[in-house]
């Protein structure tokens, strides 16, 4: 029995030993028949080695091979940057020129017998005002701007961030645009100093004098090496750009940009601008009614007057906000301080004046600042109050007129509306039937806690 369980054993032994050879002796000639499939397999595992963001090297190959560039797309393709959408005007070797798509503001060309767009208003206004509220400035290429052509066959020209059209430029794309509001130019003649280029409602190139209130529409070329992440390039749906920061979780309300959408108490609103206190000035995007501006025709914002918009505005209206605690109490400029000259000009006297009672210590104030103290501008306290003349926002972006707070300092019954049919500013007595829309200024605590800050996914905001 023992020599016979020893046998058994013995041939199990040999059947396994003849089965690994058997496995061996495939493996070994399967290497040999195909030994490019196990290099490849190693370059493989080596090419899909990680970097130091978690990316893999052939994954950002594929991404890059698969990234669509802003310069790949048509002139009259919307983009939608800052805030805003924006028109490709025209496409040059170091960059995209961009257009905006509809006014910011309705602003002067100038104050007073002065229409050399290197020291007007809108120049500064434009590069210091609405430069720093825009996003990720790094994208922006400087350009030069020729806003005048001399007879003798020089020319006026500004290198800036931001310009507007000139004359000639309108006449070369004014198919791609198709304006149907009053707009500048940065273009102004010559022959008469209180006028400048503007188009007209109707699409026809004008002169108007430069205190006229019109739509400003800026100018910018971004780099044309910037990649787009979705859109489709139409008012609709424009093309998005990677590169533009979005508002992160958490991330403060006054840390975002003029022309962004939030939501709030179940209104759509815009971002005006961040305040020097930190809190962020919004505007509500819905007309809201009252019986004119004041049912006596006095035209000042009174929130204790009861015939007036601003009582109703801040009882009824501000009664139904939710989150009251949001809110800031603020106050409100309600005079016309004007428009200075904003920049010293080597060629005439100083733009300053020198103020006091001591002869032997006088105060320099700017321009602007005593015209401020000679006007003796006002301002009311409320919660919720409305935007002044030369504010951004202060434009056509929902269809209706609506009332400013500014008061004309040359009138005792006026207020200053937006009108939006032909797209400017004018003024109207305080018992004309306009609507509102109420504006409000936000904590600076507050935060975003999620959307895109677009009009189909406002950011949304809690503290």
């Amino acid at each position: 029995m023992k020599t016979s369980d020893k046998s058994k054993k013995l041939i199990v032994l040999g059947c396994i030993l003849v089965i690994v050879l058997i496995a061996i002796s495939y493996l070994v000639l399967n290497f040999m028949k195909n030994p490019a499939t196990n290099i490849e397999n190693v370059d493989e595992i080596e090419g899909n080695k990680t970097n130091q963001t978690g990316t893999t090297q052939n994954q950002v190959e594929v991404e890059n091979k698969n990234s669509i560039y802003i310069k790949d797309k048509e002139v009259g393709s919307y983009i939608w940057f800052s805030g805003n959408n924006w028109i490709i005007l025209n496409k040059a070797d170091d960059g995209i020129v961009l257009i905006s798509a509809d006014p910011i503001a309705i602003l002067n060309y100038n104050y007073e017998d002065n229409n050399e767009y290197d020291l007007s208003y809108l120049r500064v206004w434009l590069n210091q005002t609405y430069y720093k509220t825009l996003n990720n400035k790094a994208l922006l290429i400087p350009q030069t701007f020729i806003w005048r052509e001399n007879e003798d066959g020089t020319n006026n020209s500004v290198t800036d961030n931001i310009g507007m059209l000139t004359k000639d430029e309108y006449i070369k794309y004014k198919g791609i645009l198709n304006i149907s509001k009053y707009n500048w130019t940065m273009s102004a003649p010559s022959y008469a100093l209180n006028q400048a280029y503007c188009i007209s409602n109707d699409g026809k190139l004008n002169v108007a004098p430069i205190d006229s209130k019109y739509g400003v529409t800026p100018v910018i070329k971004i780099s044309n090496t910037i990649s787009l992440k979705s859109g489709e390039g139409t008012k609709a749906s424009p093309y998005k750009l990677k590169q533009e920061s979005i508002a992160k979780t958490g991330e403060k309300l006054n840390t975002r940009h003029s022309g962004e959408y939030i939501t709030y108490s179940g209104f759509s609103w815009r971002i005006v601008d961040v305040n020097t206190n930190l809190t962020t000035k919004i505007v509500c995007n819905s007309a809201i009614w009252f019986q004119g501006f004041d049912t006596r025709n006095i035209p000042s914002y009174n929130p204790k007057d009861k015939y007036n918009i601003a009582n109703f505005l801040n009882t009824v209206f501000y009664e139904n906000l939710e989150n009251k605690h949001w809110i800031v109490l603020s106050d409100w400029y309600i005079r016309d301080i004007g428009y200075m000259a904003p920049a010293k000009d080597p060629k005439k006297s100083s733009q300053y004046d020198k103020v006091g009672n001591n002869p032997d210590k006088k105060v320099e104030k700017s321009i602007e600042q005593v015209k401020y103290e000679q006007n003796k501008v006002e301002s009311i306290s409320a919660n919720v109050g409305l935007l002044r003349l030369g504010e951004l926002i202060t434009t056509t972006d929902i269809n209706a007129d609506w009332w400013l707070i500014t008061q004309p300092n040359d009138s005792t019954t006026k207020i200053y509306y937006v009108y939006y049919l032909s797209g400017i500013i004018s003024q109207a007595d305080a018992f004309t039937n306009f609507p509102a829309r109420p504006a409000i200024n936000i904590d600076e605590s507050v935060y975003i806690t999620g959307g895109e800050g677009t009009i189909d996914n406002p950011y949304t905001i809690n503290k």
